[in-house]
């Protein structure tokens, strides 16, 4: 769940953001952004770039607490994710490994 405040002082406005994981009542991110009420357009594209940019991440890390606790109902299925996992780290080397690799 996003949540938050606005407050305004003069020409001025604060917003603190919040990203909540309701079922488990913890935060996942917070951020806090600040501006001139007189660029509200360009603040408010800022603001959603910036939190689709936090939810991502922070869904993908509660999603993966999730399953830690919950066991898998098919150890197939769980053996064929973890297979896909290594593979997966297998083929998005470092960019430094490969100047290493070059470079001997």
């Amino acid at each position: 769940m996003v949540e938050g405040t606005v407050r305004r002082g003069g020409d001025r406005l604060r917003i603190s953001v919040q990203l909540v994981d309701a079922e488990m009542r913890t935060q996942l991110w917070s951020e806090r952004y600040e501006g001139a009420t007189e660029d509200i357009f360009e603040f408010q594209d800022r603001i959603a770039a910036q939190v689709a940019g936090a939810i991502h991440p922070a869904i993908r890390t509660a999603e993966i607490e999730l399953s830690k606790r919950k066991p898998p109902s098919s150890l197939r299925a769980y053996d064929l994710v973890m297979e896909t996992t290594a593979a997966s780290c297998q083929t998005q080397k470092s960019p430094y490994a490969q100047l290493q690799t070059s470079s001997q």
